[in-house]
């Protein structure tokens, strides 16, 4: 009798804390864990709790990866001018690192997280360690943009307005579940 009781109070935690977390993330703060490189949490001015601002040593570095991206340079070449600049390495990962430079894999995820393009990446009843691919949306289903946190990616002026729009189509056809396929030569053992 007591683990049925056990169950459903289990349940009823499981709940509020994921209803918690959903409030928390649309009222744009932050709701804990490894925040993205180029970014760090803040004291909201506006109220309780935290929210994610622009670090201020990093996201240079990430607004250089976005528009060597953008400009139809590989991932590689900027894993490349990451090392060649000497970019501070995210620090999240430095436990796990095995050579004191950037990896294909690191750069890789960073230019593909949804928070480049402004969207929060919400992922409810994920109990693994690896991201998924879901955001923050609306009462229409469309994803949820903030400008003033995904405004490092692109310059409109330097790219052009198409070119941006292709950045936040892919950003959110990546955030829907497309998957883009992966590269037949990238997992080749030369």
């Amino acid at each position: 009798m007591l683990a049925v009781f056990g169950e459903m109070e289990a349940d009823a935690i499981r709940a509020r804390v994921r209803a918690t977390r959903t409030h928390l993330l649309r009222s744009g703060r932050v709701v804990g864990g490894t925040v993205t490189y180029g970014w760090r949490s803040v004291p909201n001015p506006d109220g309780p709790g935290y929210v994610l601002a622009h670090h201020p040593d990093r996201i240079e570095y990430v607004r250089g990866m976005c528009d060597r991206v953008s400009h139809g340079h590989s991932i590689y070449s900027v894993v490349q001018w990451l090392d060649e600049v000497v970019a501070p390495l995210p620090s999240a990962s430095q436990r796990r690192r095995k050579r004191p430079s950037w990896s294909y894999s690191t750069a890789e995820r960073l230019i593909r997280n949804p928070i480049l393009a402004g969207m929060t990446p919400l992922n409810p009843g994920n109990t693994t360690k690896v991201r998924g691919t879901e955001v923050l949306r609306d009462a229409d289903g469309l994803p949820v943009v903030d400008e003033s946190v995904g405004d490092c990616c692109t310059d409109r002026r330097q790219v052009g307005h198409a070119a941006f729009v292709a950045g936040v189509v892919m950003m959110v056809s990546y955030s829907m579940g497309v998957n883009f396929p992966r590269r037949a030569w990238r997992r080749r053992r030369w």
